[in-house]
């Protein structure tokens, strides 16, 4: 039992608000609709963020737990997706909520929900927007890499 806890603090901590997001541009600080970011999971609708993002406010160590399981079942139904160790292009379109303080270690770094478009390379190898929206959690943008990570 204590071996499960301790793996779903562990999947809540790392999952929630997506960890691995990185930012193309490092000369803001804020994001923007039309940043790109570099994610690694993403939701269907915005409820399941939402939620464990309330839950994991809340501070209550049950909460954390109750996250990582709802985030569990999110990914297990499809509602959720999550490619890691590899990461996919975003474009932002609109921020649906923040969450002051969400990484509870570092005071400031704060999360941010929003609705996004799936970029991918056209036929000029450019990476170009789709059709295909999404949500995703993202840190603040100081408090994220200022390039993908090379594998």
């Amino acid at each position: 039992m204590v071996n499960q806890v301790k793996k779903l603090l562990t999947i809540s901590v790392s999952i929630l608000w997506l960890l691995c997001v990185t930012a193309v541009a490092d000369d803001e600080f804020k994001w923007i609709k039309g940043d790109v970011a570099f994610v690694s999971e993403a939701c269907k609708t915005p409820y399941v963020l939402f939620e464990t993002a309330n839950l994991y406010l809340s501070g209550k160590k049950e909460n954390y737990i109750k996250s990582g399981e709802m985030w569990a079942a999110a990914i297990q139904s499809g509602e959720c997706v999550s490619i890691l160790p590899k990461k996919t292009r975003v474009q932002l379109v609109e921020q649906v909520a923040l969450f002051e303080n969400l990484h509870f270690s570092q005071e400031g770094v704060h999360g941010e929900l929003w609705e996004v478009i799936i970029m991918q390379k056209g036929s000029s190898g450019d990476f170009e927007p789709t059709n295909l929206v999404v949500y995703v959690g993202l840190y603040s943008k100081k408090f994220t890499w200022s390039s993908e990570i090379k594998r």
